[in-house]
């Protein structure tokens, strides 16, 4: 019988198995997503991605008129492997939010982490934080934000 993987007990196929296992173990490999499916009402997913997919949905079902800024922060220059990127204060169009609103961002480069810090969500504005934590530098740092009222 072939080896399983460690987390979802997936069959896979083992060096010792011959081709004609192949069917056999598609089969089992279907069996058992069905039953993970079946089990969990959905796919198994990782809390961050739960968390954001939660966050979307939030955007999705949003009813329409609700106000929403966005917009792109860049920086030129190079930002060093293993270090802190720039920063940016993001600042929403005055009386635009009555209290802090949703808020995303996301990098614009693979080697560059972005994050918002909460402690500096208002209804006026929001501070972002980047760092890359690659082995390798970055350069011209873009981040991508999105906010929509909470209420």
């Amino acid at each position: 019988m072939p080896r399983t993987t460690p987390l979802y007990q997936l069959p896979a196929l083992a060096p010792t198995d011959k081709a004609r296992d192949i069917a056999e173990i598609d089969w089992a490999n279907a069996q058992r997503i069905e039953q993970i499916l079946a089990n969990e009402g959905r796919p198994p997913l990782a809390s961050e991605l739960v968390d954001l997919i939660k966050r979307l949905n939030a955007l999705e079902t949003a009813p329409k008129g609700r106000a929403q800024q966005g917009g792109i922060v860049t920086a030129t220059g190079n930002v060093a492997a293993q270090s802190y990127g720039p920063n940016f204060d993001v600042k929403f169009t005055a009386g635009l939010f009555t209290k802090p609103p949703l808020f995303f961002c996301s990098a614009g480069h693979s080697r560059i982490t972005a994050a918002f810090n909460m402690a500096s969500l208002t209804k006026d504005g929001v501070q972002i934080n980047t760092g890359n934590w690659s082995p390798a530098v970055a350069s011209n740092v873009s981040v991508s934000w999105f906010a929509v009222a909470a209420d």
